[in-house]
Order: C-alpha cells, then sequence, then structure tokens
C-alpha cells in the first residue's frame, strides 16, 4: 500500500508524487507516497525499518532482516516524519554548499501554473523531483527540479 505524506516544503532528493496549490494562502502542499506494508501512525507499536535509501520512501516492518544489518528503525509516523525531515535539511545543506561552489552553475527552472498536479500530470510534465520553490506569483509558481 502506499502512504501519502504532505509537506510544506519540497524534499528535494524524493520523489514528488503530487503538489496541491491553497490559492486563499498562496502556499504548495509537496505530497509523497510512501510504499509501507500498513498505515503509518502514532500509536504503531511494530517496530519499522527505513528500507535502502530514506529517499526511496519505502518502509518495511522490521521482521526477517538479518540482525547485523544497518538500519534506521523507528515506530511512529512522526519519528519517520522526523527522518524525512533530517533528510529535507541535509538535503538544503548540500545544495546551499553546491550552490557557493559551482557559481556559474545555472538551476533548471520548472514554471508550474498555480494549480492542483496529479502523479500523471507531474509525470507528463517530466517533474520527478522538486528542490526548492523559487517565486510564488500570481498566477504560476516556479521551482528548481528535474
Amino acid at each position: 500500500m502506499y502512504q501519502l505524506l504532505e509537506f510544506s516544503h519540497p524534499i528535494p532528493s524524493c520523489k514528488i508524487f503530487e503538489l496541491k496549490f491553497d490559492e486563499d494562502k498562496k502556499a504548495w502542499t509537496f505530497i509523497y507516497a510512501v510504499e509501507t506494508p500498513f498505515e503509518l501512525t502514532n500509536s504503531n507499536t511494530k517496530e519499522m525499518i527505513i528500507y535502502k535509501h530514506i529517499s526511496d520512501l519505502i518502509v518495511k516492518e522490521n521482521v526477517d532482516f538479518h540482525e547485523e544489518s544497518t538500519n534506521i528503525k523507528f515506530k511512529t509516523l512522526d519519528e519517520y516524519l522526523e527522518y524525512l525531515n533530517a533528510q529535507y535539511n541535509a538535503d538544503m545543506k548540500y545544495r546551499k554548499s553546491w550552490k557557493l561552489n559551482n557559481p556559474k552553475a545555472k538551476a533548471n527552472v520548472l514554471t508550474l501554473i498555480n494549480d492542483n498536479y496529479t502523479s500523471k500530470e507531474l509525470a507528463e510534465n517530466e517533474i520527478t523531483y522538486i528542490s526548492e520553490v523559487v517565486s510564488i506569483n500570481k498566477n504560476y509558481s516556479c521551482f528548481t527540479g528535474i
């Protein structure tokens, strides 16, 4: 199953699933689809692991894994969200450093009309990752990403 998680900021190294635009707040919601065996909640008691890289957005129940393997373990939705926010902070720190060390590099700027976008519409626009919001204008927004 997939569980959709919403953020007020993009997580640059995670594949975007959907985008929603709030006309009243002039703000975007970034939605990511996490592959999980069951819905993650704060009342969860089963030990889970982040499977592969955190950016793959796959979690599994911590059963039948080699005892000596190193996995990031968590139990609750809030714990998992903390890891995703830590990934966001690491991504932004890296991008800031990269920009300073590569001043002539040009970002890939994406422009979208302020609207909601499904995963299909994002794919049709060849948008997979969003790094940051550059600007939000009256009718459209600019992002960096690919």
